[in-house]
């Protein structure tokens, strides 16, 4: 039974569940199905026990319930109290949210108290008992005890799930699907004001937006202030008559990083963003493994397109970013880029295997000797900075440590990037020294072999 109930979970999440459900709703079906089943055997093994034994377990299962519900509201009342968004503070009434939360859990109370009187009545017609004898001894009080608390912790997070999937689907989403990597969600923010944007998103993760007025700006985390946007603009060979700068990119998100192609980009200038026709024309891959995000990128945002328009040479590799560059090599393939950027690390998901030793070794056959490596390295929960420092180190090459702050006027968050080199032109450029900030020490040296999570945790 346990081989054959993970047989059938494991049909319905990878093959049923992405063609029925636009977000990651089974988990939330799951949820509630192991409470329901958790009340319903407990119930079952109260109902089902000897008299004394029976009237003990009621006691424990109640008191157990009762404490769950006792800390559940507590904890409702703390979040409550921390980021109140079930009262609108202006009128003091129920928010969207909060109405959401209260039609869900009118329908869970009622199923959940027609299911309670129903598996009661099935064992009481089991036993051949009256009423009058069922519902006066010690073991059915003990099942009212754990039922009412069990019951009203069934319909809170009945609710609670609830509002959140039908929030998902009322929410300023503008569009929502899933695939085999996951949740991606394209917002619209400020709609008929100068801030108009929308925004792509995978799971709780942002990965770039784009604004409705000012489409060509380089946005979120790759502003001309950020290591990318020094890295970029500050090439030694960036504006050479006659040169083709060459740049990748892994992770395509939006594409936003296409807003430098063909394109000038200046904090100081009044136009920001400025198109130029180079002569040759820049040349920008992206590589990414995500079909969807490739097909959003050209469908709901403009910047590879504008590129495309201003002459620039703009295309996408499919597939995972290290095994395409290592059969790129195999054919002899190498791209000299000018600067490649790693740009796939997404909040706790870290692929590993793009900041090894090895991986770098990779991407290094793709760069020109003086090129720039410039790995995005912001992250909630992993100081990465460390890590990268040490794979510098490894390969001999200089490191400058970047960090931006946000520019609300352009849209640009702030950010961390790392760029490693060895192009002593760029590396004494008064604007890139200006640039850096001092870098932590070095941390440990991961490599296809070992790597660990668990050193370099930010616990601050």
């Amino acid at each position: 039974m346990v081989s054959l109930g993970g047989a059938m979970g494991g049909f319905f999440v990878v093959i049923v569940a992405p063609v029925i459900f636009a977000g990651i709703y089974e988990y939330h079906l799951l949820l509630t199905a192991s409470f329901t089943l958790t009340l319903v055997a407990a119930s079952r093994s109260i109902l089902a026990g000897r008299a004394g034994e029976s009237t003990r377990r009621a006691r424990i299962a109640g008191g157990v319930c009762w404490l769950a519900c006792a800390g559940s509201l507590l904890y409702g009342a703390q979040l409550y109290l921390v980021d109140p968004v079930w009262l609108d503070e202006d009128s003091s009434t129920l928010t969207d949210g909060g109405l959401r939360w209260l039609t869900c859990s009118r329908y869970v109370a009622g199923a959940s108290v027609l299911g309670l009187l129903l598996v009661a009545e099935w064992f009481r017609l089991q036993r051949d008992v009256s009423l009058a004898a069922w519902w006066g001894s010690p073991r059915r009080l003990g099942i009212v005890a754990m039922g009412i608390p069990a019951g009203l912790g069934l319909v809170s997070l009945a609710g609670i799930l609830g509002w959140q999937v039908f929030g998902d689907a009322n929410d300023h989403h503008f569009r929502m699907d899933r695939n085999f990597y996951g949740v991606l969600t394209i917002d619209e923010y400020g709609e008929g004001e100068p801030e108009h944007e929308y925004a792509l998103s995978h799971g709780r993760i942002l990965h770039g937006y784009q604004f409705h007025h000012n489409p060509e700006w380089p946005t979120s985390y790759y502003g001309p202030e950020s290591g990318l946007g020094i890295a970029l603009r500050h090439h030694p060979l960036r504006n050479v008559r006659g040169h083709q700068f060459r740049f990748g990119v892994v992770g395509l998100g939006t594409g936003t990083v296409a807003a430098y192609a063909n394109a000038s980009i200046e904090p100081s200038r009044r136009e920001y963003v400025r198109p130029l026709q180079r002569k040759p024309a820049d040349y920008l891959r992206f590589y990414e493994i995500n079909p969807m995000v490739r097909d959003w990128a050209d469908e709901h945002f403009t910047f590879l397109g504008d590129a495309r328009r201003r002459g620039a040479d703009v295309e996408v590799f499919m597939g995972d970013a290290r095994i395409v560059m290592e059969r790129q090599l195999q054919k002899g393939e190498g791209l000299d880029f000018d600067v490649l950027v790693i740009d796939a690390f997404s909040s706790d998901a870290i692929p590993i295997h793009l900041l090894t030793a090895e991986s770098l070794a990779i991407y290094w056959q793709h760069l020109r000797p003086d090129g720039i490596l410039a790995i995005h390295v912001s992250n909630r929960f992993v100081e990465l900075v460390p890590v990268v420092r040490r794979l510098g180190e490894e390969l001999d090459r200089s490191l400058v440590h970047v960090e931006n702050i946000e520019d609300e006027e352009h849209g640009v968050d702030d950010s961390d990037w790392v760029l490693i080199t060895s192009n002593r032109v760029f590396l004494e450029d008064d604007d890139v020294i200006g640039a850096s900030t001092e870098m932590p020490p070095a941390g440990p040296l991961w490599t296809d072999d070992f790597s660990s999570l668990f050193e370099v945790l930010d616990t601050d």
